[in-house]
């Protein structure tokens, strides 16, 4: 799977374009369900994620931009451009269409080239799960063949979870986690890093990538830890485990919705088939929120990634628990 998606992003990154623009010389032609950009003497058109970026942008609220007629939508956005002073933005092309635009402060850089400059640092094979992307965001998990385990019956690959954005758009444009993937219910938890901050503010292209090197190191370096506390949680013993989940969920803020969810798997079938016995462990509760965190198609992608969140953090830190109630002890 590597090798497929290594190829797809090459394909992206040597067909993209990418170049700085004044926004009070820039206008918008809206026609119908097109909504085309003209910038200097180029016209391209506005994909649905950089149709929101630049509604963004420019202050226009994107419910509003899809309710109002066409041409009302267009004198708002070349007001806004016209009177936007000497601003500069940046995008990303892909021959006729603007896949996404870009923070031009910050240096491109091509997914590509961060991946492959990661991978290359990996001794022997790896493989990549849940790789994906869209028009300016890409996602791979990778796994090393060096990080494996056998724990509960399951075999557990460790490696890392890589997000980025390559226009630099976003809450989070780019992040490194530490990810731990069992085989038995196909599922994974994630543990941040937390002591750091990647830093594009300033930086060259080249420092990006040595940066990015580095996070992916200090990633992979916790998972022998998650390996050697997702082991001990078989040993921690749960009597009533629907209590220590709405525990663990109000300590860590979780929504009332998305705590019921994870309430919902705890006797649901497909869970309890990866379970040996009945749940009656940490480790059991911590694979109930990763299964969760995968598989359940009623959640937010914010939600899925605080449940994966949540059983990285349970392996990684094991605190003493009250058996009857789930109250942390001190």
């Amino acid at each position: 799977m590597q090798d497929v998606f290594m190829e797809t992003l090459d394909n992206r990154d040597h067909n993209t374009d990418h170049f700085k623009f004044l926004l009070c010389e820039s206008d918008v032609l809206v026609e119908g369900d097109k909504v085309k950009f003209l910038t200097g003497t180029s016209e391209f058109e506005l994909t649905e994620t950089s149709f929101r970026q630049i509604c963004e942008h420019v202050g226009i609220p994107v419910p509003y931009a899809r309710r109002i007629d066409d041409e009302l939508l267009g004198q708002n956005f070349n007001y806004l451009l016209q009177h936007s002073g000497d601003a500069s933005f940046a995008m990303l092309v892909e021959g006729d269409r603007v896949r996404s635009f870009k923070d031009p402060t910050f240096p491109y850089v091509p997914s590509y080239d961060l991946y492959r400059t990661i991978t290359d640092q990996i001794d022997g094979d790896y493989q990549v799960k849940y790789s994906g992307m869209n028009d300016h965001m890409i996602q791979a998990v990778i796994l090393p063949d060096s990080l494996r385990d056998n724990i509960g019956g399951s075999e557990v690959y460790g490696g890392i979870k890589f997000n980025h954005a390559d226009s630099w758009l976003g809450t989070v444009p780019i992040s490194f986690d530490a990810f731990l993937y069992r085989k038995v219910g196909n599922m994974g938890m994630t543990v941040k890093i937390t002591d750091r901050r990647f830093r594009v503010s300033g930086k060259t292209e080249g420092e990006i990538l040595k940066q990015g090197v580095e996070f992916a190191h200090t990633a992979m370096a916790l998972v022998p830890e998650m390996i050697e506390g997702y082991k001990k949680s078989i040993e921690e013993p749960v009597d009533h485990p629907e209590l220590l989940i709405r525990r663990i969920c109000r300590e860590d803020k979780v929504p009332k919705k998305v705590t019921e969810r994870v309430v919902y798997w705890l006797d649901n079938p497909m869970f309890l088939e990866t379970v040996d016995g009945k749940v009656n462990n940490m480790f059991d509760i911590i694979n109930v929120f990763q299964f969760t965190g995968t598989h359940d198609s009623d959640l937010t992608h914010e939600n899925s990634e605080i449940l994966l969140d949540i059983a990285g953090n349970l392996a990684i830190n094991h605190h003493s628990r009250c058996v009857d109630c789930g109250q942390l002890v001190e």
